[in-house]
């Protein structure tokens, strides 16, 4: 027996929907937290973002690649979630 590949799209688009899941978490916790607690926010996001990651992979059901997606995806959120965490400090070092 023999396991069907999963398709590029359907790969990219696993993989892509937690990224725009970190974004959209990123955007809010700016906007929800406050400066002390955007931090906090940013944290949440990412273990969000883990257990949607490995929700997404898991419904491919297919077992060939299932840790590079993984690893994508979470990689991904976290190169996301870190740019945002860089972004916020700025933003709370000048408002001093």
């Amino acid at each position: 027996m023999s396991e069907q590949a999963l398709s590029p799209r359907l790969r990219w688009v696993s993989v892509v929907s937690v990224w725009a899941l970190a974004v959209i978490g990123a955007i809010a916790s700016g906007l929800v937290y406050s400066a002390g607690e955007t931090f906090f926010g940013l944290a949440v996001t990412l273990g969000v973002c883990t257990l949607a990651a490995f929700s997404a992979q898991l419904l491919t059901r297919q077992k060939v690649g299932f840790v590079d997606r993984m690893s994508t995806s979470v990689l991904g959120a976290v190169v996301i979630l870190a740019v945002a965490s860089g972004v916020y400090g700025l933003i709370s070092l000048a408002a001093g």
